[in-house]
């Protein structure tokens, strides 16, 4: 379900935190990046517009790491990013 992506668009990136989880291009076909300004161990839980989860992945963000969710149809989803078992993101993602 994860592979590698075609990251030449870029835009929208949105963080909620002190020290971000950047998360970009979004809108795109399902390929994002993750970026951190330190490397860090995260685990990301993918949920639909409903709040069904579609999936759960440890990532380790050093500095980026690629998601590729070639499974997503077009729509809206949302991405909790947590740390160390604490919620610290919440990112809404557009698959076009």
């Amino acid at each position: 379900m994860f592979g590698v992506c075609d990251t030449s668009l870029s835009n929208g990136i949105h963080s909620l935190t002190k020290h971000p989880i950047e998360l970009y291009p979004n809108p795109n076909n399902g390929c994002f990046i993750l970026q951190s300004e330190s490397p860090r161990s995260l685990e990301v839980e993918l949920y639909s517009a409903t709040g069904q989860k579609l999936h759960q992945k440890s990532v380790l963000v050093s500095p980026s790491n690629q998601l590729a969710f070639s499974f997503l149809t077009p729509g809206i989803y949302l991405l909790k990013i947590y740390q160390n078992n604490q919620w610290i993101q919440t990112e809404k993602i557009i698959v076009q």
